[in-house]
């Protein structure tokens, strides 16, 4: 089943609109009877009967039960600060990181790093950013020129994560607009004069 389409809980019956932790139930206590109200665990209230406790290592348990709580653990201590040569953090920072290779995830990364400032920049302006959701009526950014399009074409990121390129719509709109190519005049519109504003290509 689809995440974003209406479903009706199997359990209860209510619709609600799928989610990767919902699938079939509209909630945890829908899909888990242990979470549903009233459910009482099988073991509330039961002690060990005398023959059972017989039966365990009384003293044993008694020596573990907080034998070294507030006690510093001195070997380890020493241990941690001679043979660690990770004690400063040193050798994770010096660990090369993985390099991306994916040309176009690295793209969408720098798309949204543009746009993120986009949106910052309007709220300190203190122009009108409404509260997004991930529901059919709720409202959703939008970059009128998708990414994959964007991409595609080599413009730079930094022009679809202008304030021209983007827009706030309900997500049902977004939805449907999904891999949607825009037509030359609507580029021209948003880009205005394309010199310099295109990537090499590579």
């Amino acid at each position: 089943m689809a995440y974003g389409v209406e479903h009706t809980c199997d359990y209860c019956g209510n619709k609600f609109i799928t989610k990767p932790r919902y699938v079939k139930y509209c909630s945890t206590p829908c899909k888990n009877p242990i979470n549903r109200k009233g459910h009482i665990a099988w073991n509330k209230g039961i002690k060990l009967t005398e023959e059972q406790k017989a039966k365990q290592n009384r003293e044993g348990l008694a020596k573990g039960w907080g034998w070294n709580k507030g006690l510093p653990n001195e070997k380890q201590r020493e241990k941690w600060l001679t043979n660690n040569p990770n004690k400063d953090g040193k050798v994770n920072n010096a660990r090369p990181k993985k390099q991306h290779t994916d040309k176009l995830k690295i793209y969408r990364g720098q798309v949204r790093y543009f746009t993120y400032r986009t949106i910052k920049e309007m709220k300190q302006n203190g122009e009108y950013v409404p509260k997004t959701g991930k529901y059919p009526e709720d409202f959703q950014l939008d970059h009128i020129i998708p990414i994959m399009q964007g991409f595609n074409l080599h413009i730079l990121p930094q022009v679809l994560g202008s304030k021209n390129n983007l827009q706030f719509i309900k997500g049902k709109e977004n939805r449907n607009k999904w891999h949607t190519d825009q037509p030359v005049e609507v580029l021209k519109e948003i880009i205005g004069d394309t010199d310099g504003l295109f990537g090499t290509g590579s």
